[in-house]
């Protein structure tokens, strides 16, 4: 009868190419969605700050 500990080392050895390559593709979709969440979310409000930065200072440059 095979222990646990066989098993576990026969199927690393045997999945070692797989395993990198669903690593590599897991990686590179965390980083595409991190950068799409940046892109819409941040982008976003920092385009609204920028906007009203810039309507209170026309307003306080037509106040005078």
């Amino acid at each position: 009868m095979e222990t646990i500990k066989n098993a576990v080392v026969r199927f690393v050895r045997d999945e070692e190419g797989a395993g990198v390559i669903e690593y590599s593709l897991i990686a590179g979709i965390m980083a595409a969605i991190i950068i799409a969440a940046l892109y819409n979310g941040v982008g976003t409000a920092i385009s609204n700050v920028f906007t009203q930065i810039t309507t209170d200072l026309n307003t306080i440059g037509t106040a005078k």
